[in-house]
């Protein structure tokens, strides 16, 4: 039996409660077996680098996500290659470090990002080697993303696209709102004690 290994990066600055909530459901919408959560160094798309610094990031991370019987795990892969966080290299590392098999990955995917997809590193080599999982984000429905779905279909020839849509209600990851939430002195609600106790421990999010 081919196990399934879903892929969830992200910037996770700071990881929360919707994050992890929407890793759960995907796994079940999958099958997945287990998870490897990857936080970026940098998106190549959008050329700037989180506030928080990787190794932080990558702490609060492990707090938030990993659990006892090993399933969801956090990968630093990103963190520690230079230059752009490709997700078609993050793939190739981690089948070479044998972490994945090829054919049993999924890749959780944003629709705002599958969008934009084309624009992605030697996106066809990387749908060769992992599906996507997509997610519908507002103001996306799962119907407008469906329908883009199908066009992608057809315009990039890989025929079972409409299929990687996840029939999960649309969800809002951002933590730009957690983030203002800090600076204005308030505690955030959705973030897990562990990853508060590093946010107070670096003074992390705080007004200038």
């Amino acid at each position: 039996m081919n196990e399934t290994t879903l892929l969830f990066g992200g910037s996770f600055d700071p990881p929360h409660a919707r994050h992890a909530s929407l890793l759960s459901s995907a796994m079940q919408a999958v099958g997945a077996t287990r998870a490897i959560v990857i936080p970026a160094r940098l998106n190549p798309l959008k050329r700037t680098t989180p506030p928080t610094a990787g190794a932080l990031r990558f702490e609060m991370c492990k707090l938030a996500f990993e659990d006892p019987t090993a399933a969801i795990r956090v990968h630093d892969v990103e963190l520690k290659r230079e230059g752009a966080s490709y997700t078609v290299e993050t793939v190739e590392s981690l089948l070479r470090r044998g972490l994945c098999k090829q054919g049993s990955m999924r890749l959780i995917v944003g629709s705002d990002a599958m969008r934009s997809f084309t624009r992605w590193h030697r996106f066809s080599d990387l749908l060769r080697l992992a599906t996507p999982a997509v997610i519908a984000r507002p103001p996306d429905t799962l119907d407008s993303i469906g329908a883009f779905l199908r066009e992608f279909a057809v315009e990039t020839g890989f025929a079972d696209a409409p299929s990687w849509l996840l029939p999960l209600a649309p969800v809002e990851l951002s933590s730009t709102e957690i983030r203002a939430t800090i600076a204005r002195g308030e505690r955030p609600e959705g973030v897990c004690e562990g990853v508060l106790g590093v946010i107070a421990r670096e003074k992390l999010y705080a007004a200038e």
